[in-house]
C-alpha cells in the first residue's frame, strides 16, 4: 500500500498515465457527478461515489486481480484496513466482470495496516492487498465523497 497526498500521485505513476488522469481528476470536486469517468478505456478509469462510513464490523473485505485501486477522498475521512489476501477465506467467488473478490477474516486474522484517508489523500492498493473500505475513521466526518482510480496491470 502507498499512502500519500493526491498532489504526489505523479511520484507513483508514469508521466503518460498522469497526463491522461490530470484533466479528469481536476473535474472531481465535492459537487461532481457520481459515475464512471473514462480516462483510457479499460486500461484506466475513475469511479466517483459517496456514502456514509460504517462500523468496520459491517464492512466487506475485497480484492481485485486486474486493477490497482487508488482510493482518493474528496470529502470526509474514510478508514481503510489492509489484510494479507492469502490469510483470508473467500466469502463471494471472484466476479471477473466486476474484478471483485469478497473475503472474510476469522477471529484470528487482523489487518496488517489501517489508514484514515482524509480529504486530499489517497491509498494505492495492489491485488495482493485485500482491503476493507467504508470504515468510520472520524465520527464527525463519516459522510464520504471519493473516487477510485482503476489502473490495469
Amino acid at each position: 500500500m502507498v499512502f500519500d497526498k493526491i498532489e504526489n500521485l505523479g511520484k507513483y505513476l508514469p508521466a503518460d498515465k498522469m497526463a491522461k488522469l490530470a484533466p479528469v481528476i481536476a473535474q472531481l470536486t465535492p459537487d461532481c457527478e457520481e459515475r464512471t469517468y473514462e480516462v483510457d478505456g479499460d486500461n484506466m478509469f475513475i469511479k466517483a461515489m459517496s456514502y456514509t462510513a460504517i462500523d468496520p464490523t459491517e464492512c466487506k473485505i475485497e480484492a481485485h486481480d486486474k486493477y490497482i485501486d487508488i482510493q482518493v477522498t474528496i470529502t470526509g475521512s474514510e478508514g481503510i484496513s489492509v489484510f494479507e489476501r492469502d490469510a483470508l477465506a473467500v466469502s463471494v467467488p471472484y466476479d471477473e466482470a466486476k474484478d471483485m473478490l469478497k473475503l472474510a477474516a476469522d477471529e484470528n486474522v487482523y489487518p496488517v495496516a489501517r489508514v484514515a484517508v482524509n480529504a486530499g489523500y489517497f491509498a494505492m492498493l495492489w491485488p495482493h492487498e485485500a482491503h476493507r473500505p467504508k470504515e468510520i475513521a472520524c465520527p464527525l466526518r463519516k459522510d464520504i465523497k471519493k473516487y477510485v482510480i482503476k489502473v490495469k496491470l
